[in-house]
């Protein structure tokens, strides 16, 4: 499921940015960049279903302060409340749980992140 969920997510998003967006950004990538690597997933399962919680953080990188957050807000209207299509599944629908952004470690870099949580159920 994580694959399909991350597909899905990286249709949607390659839709709505004009950033470089990986599935495990490979070091040293150039800025800006949005990665899609970090996913968890628990049993969201009743005695009617079987089904999951799936969280996605979704990293932004940037050297901008207003640029980083725009495509943070960005990366939200494309998923938040916005239902993912993919085999196997009968629902799932992004929700924007929370968001924030640092200054990296060395100083210059802006670092930001999404985290959005999918439920799903088959």
């Amino acid at each position: 499921m994580e694959n399909s969920i991350k597909a899905a997510v990286y249709t949607a998003l390659n839709s709505a940015l004009s950033v470089t967006i990986y599935n495990g950004a490979p070091l040293n990538a150039p800025l800006p960049y949005v990665d899609i690597d970090e996913f968890s997933a628990n049993d969201w399962s009743t005695k009617d279903f079987t089904g999951s919680r799936s969280e996605m953080r979704i990293h932004v990188w940037h050297t901008n302060r207003d640029t980083c957050a725009t495509i943070m807000g960005q990366i939200r209207t494309a998923l938040d409340r916005v239902s993912l299509t993919f085999a196997g599944e009968n629902f799932t629908q992004g929700q924007y749980k929370s968001s924030q952004s640092i200054t990296d470690v060395d100083g210059v870099t802006r670092h930001g992140w999404v985290d959005i949580e999918y439920l799903s159920h088959n």
